[in-house]
């Protein structure tokens, strides 16, 4: 017997249930009903023992970022709890089964706790458990990227007091550090001073300078989290994967961003190393076909596969679902390196890639063809990472 446990995390708390896996509930809605089935465990102390005092084997979650469930997931993992997290869209569709309420804690933590016994045995249901050192680099990717939203938030409020302060530097750059360091007054300029003294503005007001600060201390928080990042992706085993990344002519931040989401890349393939590939039916053509699953799955997680909404006889409509900070790093990395002919990658990988992205644009509108060689380069860099890791 085992116990599992299936938590619905909230603000400052879990509302959760228990189930043993002998014996599960019969009758999904009385179990529901039955409030006795349920507890609410505060993010403190007590709710920690209280939920430990049980000795579950494991407990189910929803994944909620970095912020909400990371307190539960370090402190259970460290106790030595098995932490199991389910995909949103698996916790929707399953509780939709199970007909259960929408927006509910409980409903929830009885899904996650069922979902749980009827796929343990599959973990491709389940969410990819990081390491320490990997939960640390996606924690600076996306701390980083918050800090670069703020930022663009904060410049374009100063610059509308600079059309009337100082209007002969209202389009400054956001990436002019000496200007903002000065405008803040952290750091001295003759140049801006001799500036201001001749401009015809109304002078840098209070309301400004505080701005000003609060933005410069941003970036250096910023440069701050961008060091720290940095360091850890030094780490030996993703070695192998910045040596690909680097061929393919990515920068540092793009990175960490991809290595963030895709470390360790065994999460993707079978027991031998190996892409997994499966032959099916096709479902019009009735021929047999291969379905490249860990191709997939590394292009979703990467933000690069199209994933189609069907309803009722209206037109399919496709989207990209996975890591939208990958997908604005593969457009950056296009725009940069293959693009401009400034900073173009060289090289046989460059050159190969530049005749693909040339051929894609003859016969695709821009921005189509540009999904498609993002895909297309994800694939190769997906491929050569399987290369690499098997050279040993």
């Amino acid at each position: 017997m085992s116990l599992v446990i299936g938590a619905d995390v909230c603000k400052s708390s879990v509302v959760f249930c228990c189930l043993d896996t002998d014996n599960p509930p019969e009758d999904y809605n009385e179990f529901y009903r039955n409030g006795d089935n349920f507890q609410t465990a505060h993010a403190n102390i007590h709710g920690l023992k209280m939920i430990l005092d049980l000795k579950p084997d494991v407990i189910v979650l929803e994944p909620t970022g970095v912020n909400y469930s990371r307190l539960w997931i370090d402190k259970l993992g460290e106790a030595g709890v098995r932490v199991a997290q389910v995909p949103h869209q698996a916790c929707k569709v399953h509780r939709s089964l199970l007909r259960l309420p929408d927006k509910d804690d409980p409903a929830d933590a009885l899904t996650l706790g069922m979902y749980y016994l009827q796929y343990s045995d599959d973990p491709r249901r389940f969410v990819i458990n990081r390491d320490a050192i990997t939960y640390q680099l996606r924690d600076r990717v996306l701390r980083l990227q918050h800090l670069v939203k703020v930022q663009n938030i904060m410049v374009n409020r100063i610059k509308q007091d600079l059309a009337y302060c100082f209007p002969e530097r209202q389009n400054v750059k956001a990436e002019a550090p000496l200007f903002w360091g000065w405008l803040a007054g952290q750091r001295k300029s003759i140049r801006y001073d001799t500036e201001l003294e001749a401009s015809i503005g109304l002078g840098i007001s209070g309301d400004a300078k505080i701005a000003a600060k609060a933005l410069y201390n941003n970036m250096l928080r910023e440069k701050e989290v961008e060091r720290e990042m940095l360091e850890i992706i030094k780490d030996p085993q993703f070695d192998k994967y910045r040596k690909v990344l680097s061929s393919y002519g990515f920068g540092q931040r793009g990175q960490a961003m991809i290595i963030s989401q895709l470390f360790p890349l065994g999460n993707f393939l079978d027991d031998k190393g190996k892409p997994i590939v499966e032959r099916s039916r096709g479902r019009i053509s009735k021929k047999p076909t291969l379905k490249h699953l860990s191709e997939r799955r590394v292009l979703k997680m990467l933000g690069l596969a199209p994933s189609r909404e069907q309803s009722g006889t209206s037109v399919d409509k496709t989207k990209k679902a996975g890591s939208t900070l990958c997908r604005t790093a593969f457009w950056q990395w296009c725009l940069t390196r293959i693009e401009k002919t400034s900073g173009r990658l060289k090289g046989d990988v460059g050159d190969r890639l530049h005749i693909k992205y040339t051929e894609l644009l003859g016969s695709n509108p821009t921005k189509l063809a540009r999904s498609k060689f993002h895909a297309y380069v994800a694939r190769q860099i997906f491929y050569d990472l399987v290369a690499e890791l098997n050279k040993d």
